[in-house]
């Protein structure tokens, strides 16, 4: 199920266009529901920080991979807490198969 999408060019892919997150905690949440446009989920690893000028603060950036190959995203944890998935992804929430029907 598609959630949110971006369909901006830049976004998620520079630093001056980063996905907006709502502080550390959301970078697992992020993650966890971004998967490729065929669905597939993703694996990532950060790989360090760069200081971005317009919002004058670090932006963390990620290695991205997938069925899409690799891609570097960043992000911006003074951000939003409504992200979205850069074009190329989507985003899909977590189904807990633990959780059974009542």
């Amino acid at each position: 199920m598609l959630i949110s999408k971006n369909q901006n060019e830049e976004y998620g892919y520079v630093p001056s266009n980063p996905v907006l997150l709502n502080g550390y905690a959301d970078i697992q949440h992020f993650f966890g529901e971004l998967h490729t446009e065929k669905g597939c989920t993703v694996t990532y690893r950060r790989i360090g920080s760069t200081f971005e000028a317009q919002s004058n603060h670090m932006i963390d950036v990620f290695e991205v991979s997938g069925d899409n190959g690799n891609k570097l995203l960043y992000l911006d944890v003074y951000g939003d807490d409504q992200f979205k998935a850069p074009k190329g992804y989507k985003l899909a929430p977590k189904i807990n198969p633990s959780k059974k029907d009542r």
